[in-house]
């Protein structure tokens, strides 16, 4: 891990416009950005708790149960690299107002569905594969948007706050308010996460800038084929990169599995109801928030902080797999959840500061598939 210590080094040149302001109080548009991430993370928090728990009520094969986690993931295997070079070749602007509009309507069609009780198992797996799909197209775009607005010095500032704004909704306040809006009607979560891609889509609208090009000269450009190997050319010389994208990928793998299930591991074992499980995911998950806070206040170089979270986390699980008591799961996921989100915000700066501007959307979405 010694390769990814100290400053990053860009292969190719200048990285993104280090003219931006580091002073993140005075930028109005990551203000916009994050309560754009607000908004949207609590509509995905309070749907993505209850995906599982509808399919819970449908199956009880944990296979697939762990299959509709997997189908919503397929995606990012599938579509990861052709959604990178979109995002580096189109207004980035355009790309994640168009991915939230579409899945909003996507949700609220679904919602129809489950009022209607014609939620079954294929509209369920078709609903996790088309939320996957956009959501790969969103992240590619995503990655840039804060490079965009803050100078490199600022940048692990910047994402500590977004990943903690983000984890709040998403893990914290949303799978709370998700499972008891499941227990009230089935449908409703669908609908407030529906909403809430309308109103992100409005503020990215004005915290994004407009910029119609991001890479070549039209004339200048080859094919879309072509430019996806040219950011898997750019990514291969990137030794420290490589290293990077090596651990996190193992590390992500690990976490999938357990997750996959834990909507079993709750009902079944610690006999919670619906509302139950969201208190249990938001208790584990409030370390997200502190974690996020804290990764912008640490001196220890990225490689160290890397191997600790990992270690921190690995320890969690083992206490999570052997628990009796659902007490005790929901704290060994907080530290998890503290681990992780150390992890995240140093990885994902990393990332920001070792990749140009305009190879973003294409080398960050092979470090996605991965």
């Amino acid at each position: 891990m010694t390769a990814i210590a100290g400053t990053p080094i860009d292969p190719e040149g200048p990285g993104p416009d280090a003219s931006v302001s580091p002073q993140l109080p005075e930028n109005r548009l990551l203000r916009w950005l994050l309560g754009a991430t607000g908004i949207s993370s609590l509509g995905d928090g309070v749907a993505a708790v209850c995906l599982p728990l509808l399919t819970a009520q449908a199956t009880s094969d944990p296979r697939i149960v762990a299959g509709v986690a997997a189908a919503q993931r397929l995606p990012w295997l599938l579509f990861a690299l052709p959604s990178g070079a979109l995002a580096d070749r189109y207004d980035r602007r355009f790309l994640l107002q168009g991915a939230d509009v579409v899945r909003l309507v996507v949700l609220a069609g679904f919602a129809v569905l489950v009022a209607s009780d014609h939620a079954h198992l294929v509209a369920i797996f078709a609903l996790a594969v088309t939320l996957g799909t956009f959501e790969s197209l969103f992240a590619a775009a995503s990655l840039a948007v804060v490079p965009m607005l803050v100078a490199p010095a600022g940048r692990g500032r910047a994402n500590g706050r977004l990943f903690s704004i983000q984890m709040t909704g998403e893990q914290f306040l949303g799978p709370a308010l998700g499972g008891a809006l499941f227990s009230v009607a089935m449908a409703a979560p669908f609908v407030v996460d529906s909403v809430s891609f309308a109103l992100s889509a409005l503020m990215l609208g004005v915290a994004v800038p407009r910029v119609a090009r991001h890479g070549p000269p039209e004339e200048a450009r080859t094919s879309l084929s072509d430019e996806m190997r040219d950011g898997l050319r750019w990514f291969r010389g990137s030794r420290p990169l490589v290293v990077l994208t090596g651990l996190i990928a193992t590390l992500a793998f690990c976490q999938a599995m357990a997750f996959a299930v834990l909507v079993l591991l709750a009902l079944r074992d610690f006999h919670l109801s619906s509302a139950g499980y969201g208190v249990f995911l938001a208790v584990g998950a409030a370390g997200n928030i502190g974690g996020g806070m804290l990764a912008t206040r640490l001196r220890t170089d990225p490689a160290t902080t890397l191997a600790l979270s990992a270690g921190v986390a690995a320890a969690a699980y083992a206490v999570v797999g052997s628990a009796n008591g659902a007490v005790l799961a929901a704290g060994a996921l907080c530290v998890e959840a503290v681990a992780v989100a150390i992890g995240n915000v140093t990885s994902v700066t990393l990332r920001q500061n070792l990749i140009p501007l305009h190879y973003m959307g294409r080398v960050g979405s092979v470090v996605r598939t991965c």
